[in-house]
């Protein structure tokens, strides 16, 4: 894989590996509401190939939280966020943050569908 960095047009040749797993609990707060809570973990590794930059790792840590309701028969609604830090391994990297999040709503009509 190759990629192109800044306006020097030096491309730099690598490769990747990647390993991560998630989960989460969810917790019956009401009769129409759950509560979740989870981690994702990812550990990724550049094997940088013919060049003189040393490999790297990247390290990501998130803590997402999400709230489902049934608000009647027909629609449920969801809410989530998850912050992200990210580590890297080479001498000039530093603790990068990353927030993901959204608002989510569905109608069923019936219960057929």
């Amino acid at each position: 894989m190759k990629v192109y960095s800044g306006s020097r047009g030096d491309s730099l040749e690598y490769n990747g590996a990647t390993v991560y797993q998630g989960a989460g609990v969810p917790f019956l707060v009401g009769e129409r509401d759950i509560l979740i809570v989870g981690e994702y973990l990812n550990r990724a590794e550049f094997d940088v190939i013919h060049s003189s930059m040393d490999s790297f790792n990247v390290t990501t840590v998130g803590l997402p939280v999400g709230w489902l309701r049934q608000v009647n028969p027909h629609w449920q609604t969801a809410a989530c966020i998850m912050p992200l830090a990210h580590f890297s391994s080479l001498d000039n990297g530093e603790l990068n943050w990353q927030f993901m999040g959204g608002v989510f709503g569905w109608y069923v009509q019936n219960e057929r569908l």
